[in-house]
Order: C-alpha cells, then structure tokens, then sequence
C-alpha cells in the first residue's frame, strides 16, 4: 500500500529530475514533517529535530540518537541516522 508519504517523496524525486539537482536538504521542521511523517517539533534557537535528505536512489532522516525509534515509526521507508551532537564548549 502506498502511503501519503511515498507520494509526496516521489514528487520531491520528481523535483529533482526536472531541476538536474543531485539532492534535496530538508531543515524546516513543517517541511521535514510534511515529507516524512516525523512529527518531532525543532526548538529554537539551537535544536532541531532533524534534517531530512533526499537522492534519486534514498531517502535519510537525520535526528538524534534518542529519537530514533520515534523517526522510525513515523517515517517507514526512511533510512533513520541517529545523531549525537557534541556539547558546546566555551572558549
């Protein structure tokens, strides 16, 4: 069965092809939602939720290591990458 989500990544490969765009790099949290599934909110300044990149040939979802499962179960067909971000440090 073919879910909202794989129609609305068919168009952003379709995208692709007709802009000769090797890939696509989904940062906004609504526009990331909208493709995926994955309904992880980003809390300004500084966390985002993820980061969704989209090819020809994958589809990666992007998001920290304690959201993984989550990423999972909202995103099927997504490759899910957690992430561990490293603590700022001060100079």
């Amino acid at each position: 069965m073919r879910t909202m989500s794989d129609a609305r990544l068919a168009s952003a490969r379709a995208l692709l092809a007709a802009r000769n765009l090797d890939a696509l790099v989904i940062s906004n949290a609504n526009s990331r939602r909208y493709l995926t599934g994955y309904t992880a909110e980003d809390h300004p300044p500084d966390e985002s939720a993820g980061v969704a990149i989209v090819t020809h040939d994958r589809a990666v979802l992007i998001t920290s290591k304690n959201n993984v499962e989550w990423a999972k179960e909202e995103a099927p067909g997504w490759d899910i990458l957690g992430q561990r971000y490293p603590p700022l440090t001060s100079a």
